[in-house]
């Protein structure tokens, strides 16, 4: 029986393949950049979270590599969790100890105006943390040598069919249990997913991202609301 590894590294070569990238990664001035990242110690998990989000955002301009090994694409153990982490990780992070019914989160939550200070004093630390989640992005490509993140320009498929698929692929390879997806725009996208993923009792909640400017950046309220929309 092949592991986890296995299946992934298979999945990305054939998707990879399909695709024709050169050996660069690149389609033209298109660029792939969505190996999934997972935690070295995702599969003993429980629950098993997925976040999905909507893009790489910019270029990373790092060297491509086809063959996709586990060690390679684990979520880093090198960040630490403070008041410095970007908002967004900051509510990457706070969103998994949410499912992971953190206790000391749960206190800070009160009090907090934002992830990044819901999560500065929880003793539980990002190498812990940072093994036992899975992170994706729904978009796979970006436009070469891209430096601005802000704004949708990659948000669009090469192949909506073949891209999709190979979501629903990894999803199902992974197992998760909980999906979060942060963006309101992929409701419908992922309405459909639920239909064709094995795993019929995985709960998918539709979020805004993070980092989203406004009243929803406040951790409560973003729970509260992301509690409201499971599929």
């Amino acid at each position: 029986m092949k592991n986890i590894e296995e299946e992934l590294q298979e999945l990305y070569n054939d998707f990879l393949k399909e695709l024709q990238l050169d050996e660069n990664g690149y389609l033209g001035k298109r660029k792939f950049q969505n190996n999934i990242r997972i935690g070295k110690d995702y599969v003993n998990w429980n629950p098993k979270i997925l976040i999905v989000g909507l893009d790489a955002g910019s270029d990373n301009c790092k060297p491509f590599k086809k063959i996709i090994k586990l060690k390679e694409i684990e979520i880093s153990d090198n960040c630490e969790i403070d008041g410095t982490v970007n908002p967004h990780m900051a509510g990457v992070y706070g969103t998994v100890l949410f499912f992971q019914k953190d206790e000391e989160l749960k206190k800070s939550l009160k009090e907090s105006r934002t992830f990044q200070s819901a999560i500065k004093d929880t003793t539980k630390r990002s190498k812990e943390l940072l093994s036992s989640f899975a992170l994706v992005n729904f978009y796979s490509f970006v436009t070469k040598e891209r430096k601005n993140k802000t704004g949708g320009k990659d948000r669009i498929f090469i192949d909506k069919k073949l891209e999709k698929a190979h979501l629903i692929k990894i999803i199902d390879t992974i197992n998760p249990d909980i999906i979060v997806v942060q963006s309101k725009q992929l409701k419908g996208d992922f309405e459909e997913i639920k239909k064709k993923i094995k795993n019929e009792s995985a709960q998918i909640y539709i979020g805004y991202h993070p980092s989203v400017v406004g009243r929803y950046r406040e951790p409560k309220l973003y729970f509260k609301d992301l509690l409201e929309n499971l599929l």
